[in-house]
């Protein structure tokens, strides 16, 4: 009895796991510059980008896709790319002092990543979230996704030795990437870089893109 029971379990079990699955209106771009029309799941784009689950329609068996082997995905009014690309990861919250470290140096790895298209054109704008952090990365129309590099790190104090005697300083290596590879000058030719900063970020990509830089 307990052995018919278990058999019967097993069988509806994939059935109950794919029932589960939220699955969205989506279109899919592949590398082979195919597109596939259907409902992809609602994956997180804070993980990494390993495989996607899709249907070619509601009632249809579920397949999956390695993310390598996808160039678009368009979900939800929005626009994701999955890129194999070098990432420093670390967070720049004050409130998580913790996890900053202490040097400036960026500790870069390739992971293969959701980027979030925020800002179309001859230079693209990303977001990455992986593990809930907030990244950004840029291209232009000849080079593949970088990111944008930015890190607050701890320096001790010279001559001080008690507790709280370190102080937060800035790596702002991106304005060096943004002068040299997505330049935007005002009227008076000088170079104000936007703050690491979502807005701030958007609206500097989409005026080097209007033609209203020099």
């Amino acid at each position: 009895m307990f052995k018919n029971i278990l058999r019967i379990s097993l069988f509806f079990l994939p059935l109950l796991v794919q029932s589960q699955i939220d699955f969205s209106p989506a279109k899919i771009i592949l590398k082979s510059n195919d597109t596939i029309v259907g409902f992809v799941s609602n994956f997180k784009s804070s993980d990494i980008a390993n495989k996607i689950a899709y249907r070619t329609d509601k009632n249809s068996k579920v397949k999956t896709l390695f993310a390598t082997d996808v160039s678009e995905i368009l979900i939800k009014k929005k626009k994701y790319i999955i890129s194999r690309t070098k990432i420093d990861n670390r967070t720049n919250e004050i409130t998580k002092l913790q996890r900053l470290d202490r040097n400036s140096k960026y500790n870069l790895k390739e992971q293969n990543l959701f980027l979030e298209v925020l800002v179309d054109g001859e230079f693209k704008l990303y977001k990455s979230c992986l593990d809930k952090v907030d990244k950004f990365f840029f291209s232009n129309s000849e080079g593949e996704p970088e990111q944008l590099l930015f890190k607050k790190f701890f320096i001790k104090r010279p001559y001080v030795n008690y507790k709280g005697s370190e102080r937060v300083l800035k790596n702002n290596f991106y304005y060096r990437q943004l002068y040299s590879q997505a330049r935007c000058l005002n009227k008076n030719k000088e170079f104000n870089p936007p703050l690491y900063d979502k807005l701030k970020l958007v609206a500097y990509f989409k005026k080097l893109n209007s033609g209203k830089c020099l």
